[in-house]
């Protein structure tokens, strides 16, 4: 397995459409990634105080105090104090005290402290 940092949108941007091996996406940005298709043999994680917009099929993991915008049909993992904002059909895993507001047909699989915040057709289960 290898793993790759990202630190930046041109960093992101440059990445190749798949890679040979399993390859972990570490994005540990100042500023905010938008990602769209995730490169084939690929996961993507937040990490620190990283920003992530996810647009399309992506999936990305969160970690300590990352936050996550997941768009369509995205799916996201929050770890730690990480937050998540969920719209379309997307579907979230919160963890720890990470806080999620759903809106849309976004599903919601809650094990974290803070209660959702959910709209629309929004579903949270514990």
């Amino acid at each position: 397995m290898k793993t790759i940092t990202v630190r930046s949108q041109q960093e992101w941007e440059a990445l190749p459409k798949s890679f040979p091996e399993f390859t972990v996406i570490e994005i540990r940005a100042a500023g905010t990634v938008t990602i769209g298709t995730v490169p084939e043999s690929s996961s993507v994680e937040a990490w620190g105080s990283s920003s992530v917009v996810a647009r399309g099929s992506s999936s990305v993991v969160a970690r300590e105090s990352s936050r996550v915008v997941a768009w369509e049909s995205s799916s996201v993992e929050a770890w730690g104090s990480s937050s998540v904002v969920a719209r379309g059909s997307s579907s979230v895993v919160a963890w720890g005290s990470s806080s999620v507001v759903a809106r849309g047909q976004t599903t919601t699989h809650h094990k974290s402290d803070t209660a959702p915040e959910l709209h629309g057709q929004a579903v949270c289960f514990r």
